[in-house]
């Protein structure tokens, strides 16, 4: 793995290229548990947009960060409208993949008044395979020319080609370890091995490390960095643990834990994704790895304690507001 290269660019606003999926959410609010086998009442059915990557690129843009998306939509409605709305917040769209005869990526979301949410997720396999080598290409320049990478799990064919470029160009490569198929473990360890920064929920790590026969370490901050470092190739590795903040170690042997600052959950979709853009695009402006994380989690934290999807995603002085840091780094 090549070095991140320190500072550069010219001055202007920081780059972020994203890569993985596009998913249009059907969110449905519920006023209490479900019973199965019964007809049921909702507080309120709304259309969303979301996807580990794509959710991560509009939290970026909203943070100040020239965003570029890559990832694959469906010759349909939903999908025309995810890209309409991805453009109206500033993240561009013009290395979005169209599929002809697929439907966009659909998920049904039930979110109780705890502000949990339940997901019910279809994507058809067309949606994930191979770029083509046009588009390859394409997307391999961007992530050249870019302040940092953040990909997801969802589409590895993608995101291992630009984890490459982003470490052929010394730029962060962020890898978003999400839970996936089991079928995928293999392909997940090998973006971990490609990831500059390697960022693990709790829940994902131990899947993978329950498919490798080792039992659960998550609950383990210690334990936790010491197995996702070896699923690494000498990174920074972090652990998201929900409410209970983020551990993590840097490449240099720092290391620490960080809490988001106290709110009352309102709605959790999105959260962490909410987590890695703002992470991502603190990278890109050359944030030491601790502040970053305080960033995400100050980001995270205002997400959860607002409804409405995208349009609660916080700017930037409200990011610096919550830590408690009144400047304004610049866009």
């Amino acid at each position: 793995m090549t070095p991140v290269a320190g500072p550069g660019g010219d001055g202007g606003r920081p780059t972020l290229l994203c890569v993985g999926i596009a998913v249009v959410d059907v969110v449905t609010h519920v006023p209490g548990p479900l019973t199965s086998g019964v007809k049921q009442f909702a507080d309120r059915i709304t259309t969303a947009y979301g996807g580990p990557a794509t959710t991560a690129a509009a939290a970026a843009a909203r943070l100040g960060v020239d965003v570029e998306l890559v990832a694959a939509l469906g010759d349909d409605d939903r999908g025309y409208a995810l890209r309409a709305a991805l453009e109206v917040r500033g993240v561009g769209t013009s290395g979005m993949v169209v599929r002809d005869g697929v439907s966009t990526a659909t998920s049904l979301v039930i979110v109780t008044p705890d502000g949990e949410r339940t997901i019910v997720n279809a994507t058809d396999a067309r949606l994930r395979e191979p770029l083509e080598p046009a588009d390859a290409a394409a997307m391999m320049a961007r992530a050249a020319g870019v302040d940092a990478v953040l990909v997801d799990v969802r589409w590895p064919a993608a995101a291992a080609l630009a984890l490459a470029a982003a470490d052929r160009a010394a730029v962060p490569g962020v890898l978003d370890l999400d839970r996936t198929d089991v079928g995928e473990h293999d392909r997940v360890r090998g973006l971990a091995r490609a990831a500059s920064h390697v960022i693990a929920s709790r829940d994902a790590l131990d899947d993978l490390l329950a498919a490798a026969g080792a039992g659960p370490v998550a609950a383990a901050p210690d334990a936790a960095l010491d197995a996702l470092a070896d699923l690494a190739d000498g990174g920074m590795v972090a652990v998201t643990l929900g409410a209970d903040g983020v551990v993590w170690r840097d490449v240099d042997g720092s290391s620490g834990r960080a809490v988001p600052p106290p709110v009352t959950a309102v709605e959790t979709l999105g959260a962490g994704d909410v987590w890695h853009g703002a992470f991502a695009a603190a990278l890109a402006r050359r944030e030491p790895v601790a502040r970053a994380v305080g960033l995400a989690n100050a980001a995270a934290a205002l997400r959860v304690a607002r409804t409405g999807g995208w349009d609660a995603l916080a700017d930037l002085d409200e990011v610096l507001a919550a830590v408690g840091d009144d400047r304004h780094d610049g866009a």
